[in-house]
C-alpha cells in the first residue's frame, strides 16, 4: 500500500502551476515535477536530489545558487533563467533550453547536455567537468569568455589582439 508520502512524491506536482511561485532554501528529495510550470519562480538556493524534472518550464527562473543532484532534466526549458552559481552533478540535461540563460560560474559536474539547445547563453566562469557537451546546439554562440581593453572600458565578446580574455565573473564573486 502507497503511503501519502510516496503519492505525493509520485504525483503531487506533476503539471503543477507554480508560476512566480516562492521556493526559496526549500529541499526536495524524489519529487517528480515532469511538465511543472516554475516559470518566473524564486528558487533561490533551492536543493534538488533525485528529482524527475522532464520538460518542466523554469524560463525567466530565479536559480541562484541551487542544486540539482541526480537529476533527469531531459527537455526542460531554462530560457531567460537566472542561474547564477548554480550546481548540476550527474544530471541528464539532453535536450534541455538554456537560450539566453545567465549561468555564470554554474557547475556541470558528469552532466549529460545531449542536444542542449544553448544559444546566446551566458557561461562565463562556468564549469563543464566530465560533463558531455557533444551536439550542442548553438554552442558558438554562447558566451565562454568576455575580452577586456588594456584602458578598461566597455568588454567584447569577440577577440581582439592585445585585450585580456576574461573567463571568470569581473567581480570574481557568486
Amino acid at each position: 500500500m502507497a503511503t501519502r508520502r510516496e503519492i505525493a512524491t509520485t504525483i503531487g506536482l506533476v503539471s503543477a502551476n507554480l508560476e512566480r511561485g516562492d521556493l526559496d532554501n526549500k529541499t526536495f528529495r524524489g519529487v517528480n515535477f515532469t511538465a511543472a510550470n516554475l516559470r518566473g519562480a524564486h528558487v533561490q538556493k533551492a536543493k534538488f536530489y533525485n528529482c524527475t524534472l522532464v520538460r518542466a518550464d523554469f524560463s525567466r527562473a530565479d536559480l541562484y545558487m541551487s542544486e540539482f543532484e541526480d537529476c533527469t532534466i531531459m527537455g526542460t526549458d531554462f530560457s531567460l533563467a537566472y542561474m547564477k552559481g548554480v550546481l548540476f552533478r550527474r544530471c541528464n540535461l539532453s535536450a534541455s533550453l538554456f537560450r539566453r540563460s545567465m549561468a555564470k560560474n554554474a557547475l556541470f559536474i558528469d552532466c549529460d547536455m545531449t542536444l542542449c539547445d544553448v544559444g546566446y547563453a551566458e557561461f562565463l566562469g562556468a564549469r563543464f567537468d566530465g560533463t558531455t557537451t557533444d551536439l550542442m546546439k548553438y554552442s558558438s554562440k554562447a558566451t565562454y569568455a568576455w575580452y577586456q581593453p588594456p584602458w578598461g572600458g566597455m568588454f567584447s565578446y569577440d577577440p581582439i589582439p592585445g585585450w585580456r580574455k576574461q573567463e571568470e565573473s569581473a567581480l570574481m564573486t557568486l
